[in-house]
This record gives structure tokens, C-alpha cells and sequence, in this order.
């Protein structure tokens, strides 16, 4: 279990001398700019919406003692909460938006580790892979919530009754969720050209989860890095999740 998270994340993170000793930065720039307006976009709108959010929440506090320390807990649990929102929209959008780049990275990085030829790039190939991309980011996303609901809500009940284990605990499994599901996207662009049906790659996604867990952990940290993180975390999780991928699946076999 730990060895497998820990295969996962330095996977991810040696992804970057291999992209380096390979020469496959070309194949990094279009889909580390997109992923950089995206970010642009995203977090500057979530930075703006996060003023209105804390305008509203002191709307409902009727004092005047306090209210400037109020003033403060309220501008600040919205900025978090903005922040948290605009990495969910952040990481299934600029998925979905690099996919086909990312689909063609992963072959070249596949290319690179077994020594047989990539195939050419096509628009069909390309296409297939934004649709694959979409149809996994709506699946992931709505499991994604739906977990992260459970657990705040249970986070919240045993909060009242065990304070420091009822808030920590629920915050650890909630970032493992998150990990889980950012890894099995980065995975499923080697698992979709390996002809695995969606819930084929799901059943492969669960078997080796904590690998999973490993690179997303490397994604998500990596996205709290302002521009450099932005630009390179698509294509390193990617690059990670490959290497490590054929690892599994030649063991498989």
C-alpha cells in the first residue's frame, strides 16, 4: 500500500528528468499554456468572487461588537472556500482541454520506455480523446463531490463529539479523494490506448489506487506553485502516471 503511494508520487516528480533527458518539452508547451490561461482565468474569477461571498456571510451577522473580527473570519473562509472551488473546476477543465495533447504525450513517453515507434498524431485520434476525457472528468467529478459531501458531513458530526480527530481525519480522507481521482485521469490516457473500456480502466484505477493516490498527491501540490506549477502539472501527472502505468500492466500480464 505505502510502497505502491510512494511508486506513484516520485513517479510523478521524476517525471521531469525524463521529459528533460527524452526532449519531449515540445509536446509540453500548447497543452502548459492552455493549462495556464485556464488557471489565469479560473483562479482570477475565483479572487474576485470571493469579495461578493464575504460581502454576503456578513450580511447575516445582526452585532455591532465583533463585527470587524467577523468581517475578517468571513473575508477569509471565502477566500478559502473560492480557492477550493477553483482548484475542482481548475484540474477536470484543463483535463478535459489537454487531453488530446496529453493523449499524444503519453504515447511518446510509452514510445520512449519500450523503444517501438509512436504513431502519427490524427484528428480522429485527438477527438476521441477530448470525448473520453469529458466522459471520465463527469464521472470523477460527481463521485468527487458526492464523497467530499459524506465526509464534511461526517467530519462535521463527529466534530461535535471529538474535535481534533472529527477535523483532521475527514480533511486527510477528502484530500485522498481528490488525489485519487486527478491520478486516475492522468492514468486512463495509457489505459484508453490500451483499448480498456471506461469500466475496465475504472476496475484497473481500483486495483492500483494508492499508486493513483500517489501521483494526483504530486498534481495537487503542485497546483499550489503559482504559473510554474500551472504550466507543468498537467504534463508531468501525465508522464508519471505512464511510466508507472506499463509498470503495472506488464506485471499484470
Amino acid at each position: 500500500m505505502i510502497q505502491n503511494y510512494f511508486s506513484g508520487f516520485f513517479s510523478f516528480w521524476g517525471a521531469f528528468s525524463f521529459l528533460s533527458k527524452h526532449k519531449l518539452w515540445s509536446y509540453v508547451m500548447i497543452p502548459g499554456l492552455i493549462s495556464l490561461v485556464v488557471a489565469g482565468l479560473i483562479f482570477s474569477g475565483a479572487y474576485a468572487s470571493s469579495d461578493d461571498l464575504g460581502h454576503w456571510l456578513i450580511g447575516f451577522y445582526p452585532f455591532e461588537w465583533g463585527k470587524e473580527t467577523f468581517e475578517w473570519i468571513a473575508g477569509s473562509l471565502s477566500f478559502v472556500l473560492m480557492i477550493i472551488v477553483a482548484l475542482l473546476i481548475f484540474k477536470y477543465l484543463v483535463m478535459v482541454i489537454v487531453s488530446p495533447f496529453m493523449g499524444t504525450l503519453s504515447e511518446r513517453v510509452e514510445s520512449k520506455i519500450t523503444g517501438k515507434p509512436a504513431p502519427n498524431v490524427s484528428v480522429k485520434a485527438m477527438v476521441a480523446d477530448m470525448v473520453r476525457g469529458i466522459r471520465i472528468a463527469l464521472r470523477n467529478l460527481f463521485r468527487e463531490l458526492f464523497f467530499v459531501l459524506l465526509l464534511t458531513i461526517a467530519g462535521s458530526i463527529f466534530g461535535t463529539v471529538i474535535p481534533i480527530i472529527g477535523g483532521i481525519l475527514p480533511a486527510i480522507l477528502i484530500f485522498l479523494v481528490q488525489t485519487y481521482f486527478v491520478g486516475f485521469g492522468n492514468l486512463d490516457y495509457l489505459l484508453e490506448r490500451k483499448r480498456y473500456g471506461i469500466k475496465d480502466s475504472v476496475r484497473f484505477a481500483r486495483r492500483h489506487k494508492w499508486m493513483a493516490m500517489g501521483n494526483g498527491t504530486g498534481f495537487t501540490l503542485l497546483l499550489f506553485v503559482p504559473i510554474l506549477g500551472w504550466f507543468l502539472a498537467p504534463a508531468m501527472g501525465t508522464t508519471g502516471a505512464t511510466i508507472e502505468g506499463l509498470k503495472k500492466l506488464e506485471r499484470e500480464q
